[in-house]
């Protein structure tokens, strides 16, 4: 695909990217579409990009240009999309677009820049750190910092990287904030739940309640001078599923502006994370799928989706999700789905996973009193089965 396309098309129900390796799997019901057609701006252009992260700088990667690999622009879009990159070529920048595969799921790059070498240089920097935010974070590559990290559980005092650590206390914060909703030590019931979703059939309420009994992020004791963290109990296990792309996201777009590039959007496998918008532009477009699909403009900020999809297990007339509470061990009922517009990608990725537990009307009171914006939309099924398409917003 030629480097100068404008329009970026998003599928509706786009897939969690963790498949079946993490517990809070979600279906991302957003879609984007880059383009010049001036809207209303989102998010303020002055908030910080996860500043929590710290930074690691690393050179580029030796390698060939990431290449230009997304969907061909729909017809229908074709005339907005010569108006963008003529707009974009009036004040010298072009647009670039770049896809790898991280995280189980194809991170996409999209920036303006004056050069292709500085465009390529700065995206294989990002790609990098991305890809050494996964060596962290992940809970399933044995050599990930984070996978060790559960394998020294009970072991006392571990020291844990800067990044590790920033990251786990923005989890506490959701933690509390989300009432227990958003727990990164479900790990165990993740690993459960998975075998269930395998063998088609529930957990027994034994098995259930030896997990929970190593869940809870209140159990996790931080010593910050020292940099460690305790997990306290041999059977705890730690999963970053509900925030870490979102966090990658935004170490992605502080590469990008180290090199220079302001205009930029990282989309994590449905998880979206927004610099300065296109050149002349109010924002990104967004298409945001409530009651119909409606469109915003966004930028310096997040964007992110979770919800019910195909993947649950069936009993008793109910669908029990594979997105689990971790205060009950259960897969939620509710079929709710939500997006959450946050000041960076890492507390919308958060909090998208922790509303998607509480469902509306939980989620309602936690996110006013986080001063999150979250939409609503009920899911194909609710947990009678009976067809719901309503939907709703609190801003």
């Amino acid at each position: 695909m030629p480097p100068l396309r404008c329009l970026y098309l998003y599928p509706v129900l786009l897939a969690r990217h963790i498949s079946s390796k993490r517990g809070l799997w979600r279906c991302r019901f957003c879609f984007i579409i880059a383009s010049l057609i001036s809207l209303g701006t989102g998010c303020s252009d002055k908030q910080p990009l996860n500043p929590s992260l710290s930074a690691v700088d690393t050179p580029p990667i030796p390698t060939e240009s990431a290449p230009n690999t997304y969907t061909a622009t729909p017809p229908q879009q074709i005339a907005a999309s010569i108006q963008a990159v003529d707009s974009a070529s009036s004040i010298g920048l072009s647009r670039f677009t770049y896809s790898e595969r991280i995280m189980a799921t194809d991170f996409k790059l999209i920036l303006y820049a004056a050069k292709p070498e500085t465009a390529d240089q700065a995206a294989k920097a990002a790609i990098q750190r991305i890809q050494a935010i996964n060596a962290i974070f992940s809970d399933y590559d044995d050599d990930a910092e984070l996978f060790k990290l559960s394998k020294q559980a009970g072991a006392g005092p571990i020291a844990i990287s800067p990044e590790l650590i920033q990251l786990l206390q923005t989890c506490s914060v959701l933690h509390e904030q989300s009432q227990g909703a958003f727990d990164p030590t479900l790990g165990p019931l993740s690993v459960l739940w998975r075998q269930a979703q395998w063998a088609k059939a529930l957990p027994s309420p034994e098995q259930i309640e030896s997990r929970l009994s190593v869940v809870g992020m209140q159990r996790l004791k931080f010593d910050l001078a020292k940099q460690t963290v305790t997990l306290p109990l041999k059977r705890m296990r730690l999963d970053l599923g509900g925030i870490a792309k979102g966090a990658a996201a935004d170490e992605g777009l502080r590469i990008l502006a180290q090199h220079g590039i302001t205009s930029a959007l990282i989309d994590a496998g449905g998880d979206l994370a927004m610099a300065a918008p296109p050149p002349g532009e109010t924002g990104w477009r967004v298409g945001i799928e409530d009651a119909a699909i409606s469109t915003r403009r966004f930028s310096h900020c997040g964007v992110a989706s979770s919800g019910a999809s195909q993947r649950f297990v069936e009993a008793n007339g109910l669908r029990y999700s594979h997105i689990l509470d971790p205060r009950t061990g259960l897969g939620v009922t509710h079929g709710w789905q939500v997006t959450v517009i946050a000041s960076n990608g890492t507390l919308a990725d958060g909090w998208a996973s922790a509303l998607s537990v509480l469902g509306k009307e939980q989620g309602l009171i936690a996110a006013k009193a986080a001063k999150v914006e979250n939409i609503w939309t009920q899911a194909a099924y609710t947990s009678d089965k009976t067809p719901a398409t309503q939907g709703s917003s609190d801003e």
